[in-house]
């Protein structure tokens, strides 16, 4: 089209756009890992996504910090990685871990990580909350056996092994309206509504009297 256009105008290789595209990705790259970097405390977020059929599955690593320059929160999808079935536990640490050490995100820095309420999602941080108490319990050993003082850091508050897990107040919220929904009371409610609003979705005559 721009050589129909400007017949001076050359259309760019294949080879160049690709070029650009990765210097570009790879300049905003930059400037996140650097305002990550310069966060005080960073909130992650994980989600699965499987594809319809199951032919594949992808692990969303988000995060979330305070910007004080503008008193603002940032919201930045940091990867989506492509997972392999099962969706273990392990697997699942794996490629969080994966993403903590491409965008230099030390795990002390984690303030907390949010999923649902999916059994491996929780069994992936149970698993570092583990490390964490017993990393917590070998240095105060150490301490006592070296008879010294020691003033808590924050270092020390957040152990490299330790990552808090909080649950999607969304996701939980909707649990509970699911199990409100199976109450025989309630689903006979709801389902004399939904034959009511379906009168007035088949009934153009209904839905102009409704809307008058």
């Amino acid at each position: 089209m721009m050589a129909k256009m400007d017949k001076k105008f050359k259309v760019p290789k294949r080879h160049k756009i690709l070029n650009l595209i990765d210097k570009m990705y790879k300049e905003e790259k930059e400037k996140i890992k650097q305002k990550l970097a310069t966060a005080r405390r960073i909130t992650t977020g994980l989600d699965i996504w499987t594809k319809k059929g199951l032919i594949a599955s992808f692990l969303g690593v988000g995060t979330c910090y305070f910007k004080p320059e503008d008193n603002t929160a940032e919201h930045k999808l940091l990867n989506l990685k492509e997972m392999v079935h099962p969706h273990t536990a392990e697997s699942i640490s794996t490629l969080v871990e994966e993403s903590m050490e491409e965008w230099g995100i030390p795990r002390q820095k984690v303030l907390t990580t949010i999923t649902d309420n999916d059994s491996n999602l929780r069994a992936s941080f149970h698993k570092h909350a583990d490390v964490a108490t017993t990393s917590e319990e070998d240095s105060e050993a150490e301490h006592d056996n070296d008879d010294y003082e020691h003033q808590e850091g924050e270092n020390d508050r957040y152990d490299y092994g330790a990552i808090d897990w909080t649950p999607c107040a969304v996701h939980t919220v909707q649990l509970v309206v699911n199990m409100v929904q199976m109450e025989p009371l309630i689903r006979r409610l709801l389902e004399k509504v939904r034959h009511l609003v379906n009168k007035f979705r088949k009934s153009s005559v209904a839905t102009s009297v409704l809307q008058c």
